[in-house]
C-alpha cells in the first residue's frame, strides 16, 4: 500500500502496469541485443568507415516507413497493423539469424554476400526503431491521458533497465555464443513479446473519452 501511495498508483492499475513494464523490458532487451550484434558484425566485416552511409539510408528508409505506416493506419484495422508489423519484424530477425548461421558455417551466399552486412545493419536498426515506436503507441492505449504522467515514467524506467540488461546479456553471452546464436535469442524474445502484447491488448486497451476526471482524449478501440 505504501509503495502504491509513493508511486501515486491506483490498485486497479497494478496488473496492467506489471504487464506493460514486462513488455517494455523485453522489447528493450531485444533492442540491446539486436543493435549490439548487428553493429559488431557490420563493423568487423565492412568497417566503421561505412557507418555514415548506413545511417543516411536508415534515416531515409525510416522516414518512408513512417509515411507508409501513416497511410496504412487509415486502411488497416489498428490491431491487425500492430501485430502484422511485429510479425514482420520477427520474420526479419529469423531471416537474419539464418543468414548469420550460413555465414558462420562458411557457406557461399552468392550475390547476397556483398550486400548482406549492410542489410543486416540497416534492417536491424529499422526493426528496433519501429518496434520501439509501436510499444509507445500501445502505452497510450492502456491508460487514460490524465494518468500518463504517472505511468509513462515507470514504463520508461523499465525500458531503460531492459536496455541495460540487453547489453549485459551480450557482454556475458558474447564469449559463449556465436553471433547467430545471440541474434537468434532476439527472434525468440520477439515471439514472447508478441504473446505478451496480445494479452495486454486484449485485456487492457481502453476506449478513452471525456470521463469522470473531466479529461478528453483520443478514442482508441481495439477488438481481438
Amino acid at each position: 500500500m505504501n509503495v502504491l501511495k509513493l508511486l501515486n498508483l491506483r490498485r486497479n492499475e497494478v496488473p496492467r502496469l506489471v504487464r506493460a513494464t514486462a513488455l517494455f523490458f523485453l522489447v528493450s532487451v531485444n533492442d540491446g541485443i539486436v543493435k549490439s550484434v548487428a553493429a559488431a558484425v557490420f563493423n568487423i566485416r565492412q568497417g566503421v568507415e561505412h557507418l555514415p552511409l548506413m545511417y543516411t539510408w536508415i534515416a531515409v528508409l525510416f522516414s518512408l516507413s513512417m509515411a507508409l505506416l501513416s497511410w496504412l493506419t487509415a486502411k488497416v484495422p489498428r490491431q491487425r497493423l500492430l501485430f502484422g508489423l511485429l510479425s514482420a519484424v520477427a520474420l526479419l530477425l529469423v531471416f537474419n539469424t539464418g543468414m548469420l548461421l550460413l555465414e558462420h558455417q562458411g557457406r557461399n551466399l552468392g550475390f547476397l554476400h556483398d550486400g548482406f552486412y549492410s542489410f543486416l545493419f540497416i534492417s536491424s536498426e529499422l526493426a528496433r526503431s519501429l518496434v520501439g515506436f509501436q510499444i509507445w503507441i500501445v502505452a497510450g492505449g492502456i491508460c487514460y491521458t490524465s494518468r500518463a504522467k504517472v505511468l509513462f515514467p515507470l514504463l520508461a524506467a523499465s525500458a531503460t533497465l531492459g536496455d541495460i540488461a540487453g547489453g549485459f546479456v551480450v557482454r556475458v553471452l558474447g564469449t559463449l555464443l556465436e553471433s547467430y546464436q545471440l541474434y537468434g535469442l532476439s527472434a525468440l524474445n520477439m515471439a514472447l513479446v508478441i504473446l505478451l502484447m496480445r494479452a495486454l491488448v486484449r485485456r487492457y486497451f481502453i476506449s478513452q473519452q471525456e470521463g469522470e476526471e473531466g479529461k478528453c482524449s483520443l478514442l482508441i478501440t481495439l477488438k481481438p
